[in-house]
């Protein structure tokens, strides 16, 4: 039996699809690497690590950090280090951008290796989730050996491992975010708070009109590289894992400010937020994409 384990995440990720760091994106006001670090000490972790990421904000929030040993190689290599710098017979780890992960579910991979044979335990949703598991460290070998040879994909890797697979039943137990609209969608049907408050939404025909007499500020909330390369005229960036901390700038702009992303998920989210917080904010739907679809003319560069 599996008495004690110890945990790791992996913060390491360059994040390309979302656009800035996924580890310390707040998710109902707790950054998700954060979040995943609760439900492993939760779930009975008796120390929890991060492998990569930024040093400094990570150990800020509670981890010991440890420097991924392939750094930019991808999840296969940071799960060889938590393994090498493992110090329990079992290690969980986990990916950063888990925020619907329950301590149910770690519990549940830790006893599915208390009769000692297999190597490592997977959850499985709709499909195998090679980043949510239960490893022994006898695998370090194998899977160095796999890596060497330059696989990277986790899942071959563990071809010839000894695998248990734990059904998880709740889909957004394993639901990982890559993009920030992934996230928002997730935000808005996971999260009680979320979606609790009607919000008006406009078309980007009354955006238009709007803009053109002079009406509400507009709130970009996308990623910087998303507001660079095409933004609707006027325009303000602050994105969505930003919003939280910058409500005196909303503020600063206005009694009622309009909201809009790509499509109009995070901003759908933003105004949300928003309005928990005494902001009169209007989704624009749609997004930015409507917007240049409807033929409209677009900023690019750091400037509204």
């Amino acid at each position: 039996m599996v008495e004690t384990f110890g945990a790791a995440v992996l913060a390491g990720g360059q994040s390309r699809r979302m656009g800035t760091d996924k580890a310390l994106i707040p998710v109902d006001g707790v950054p998700m690497a954060a979040r995943v670090r609760e439900v492993l000490v939760a779930a009975g972790a008796a120390s929890v690590v991060s492998i990569g990421g930024n040093r400094v904000a990570l150990e800020t929030l509670g981890f010991s950090w440890v420097p991924d040993r392939y750094p930019g190689e991808g999840p296969l290599g940071g799960i060889i280090t938590a393994l090498t710098h493992a110090t329990h017979a079992v290690s969980v780890i986990t990916a950063c951008d888990m925020p619907g992960l329950t301590p149910a579910t770690i519990a549940a991979l830790v006893r599915a290796l208390d009769d000692g044979q297999a190597d490592v335990a997977l959850a499985r949703g709709q499909q195998l989730e090679p980043l949510v598991g239960a490893w022994r460290p006898r695998c370090v070998a194998a899977l160095t050996e796999r890596f060497d040879s330059g696989e990277r994909a986790v899942h071959r890797a563990i071809a010839d491992l000894g695998v248990v697979q734990v059904a998880v039943t709740d889909p957004r137990a394993l639901v990982n975010v890559n993009t920030g609209d992934e996230l928002a969608r997730w935000v808005e049907t996971s999260l009680g708070n979320i979606g609790a408050m009607p919000i008006e939404e406009i078309s980007v025909d009354d955006l238009a009109q709007r803009i053109a007499q002079g009406g509400a500020p507009l709130i970009d909330v996308r990623q910087p590289e998303e507001y660079r390369e095409a933004h609707v005229p006027g325009a303000r960036l602050i994105p969505l894992d930003q919003v939280p901390d910058r409500l005196d700038d909303v503020r600063s702009e206005g009694a009622e400010v309009l909201v809009i992303c790509k499509s109009g998920a995070r901003s759908r989210t933003a105004a949300n937020f928003l309005a928990t917080a005494g902001i009169t904010a209007l989704n624009v739907a749609g997004g930015t994409s409507a917007w240049i679809a409807s033929g409209r003319d677009v900023h690019v560069g750091d400037q509204p």
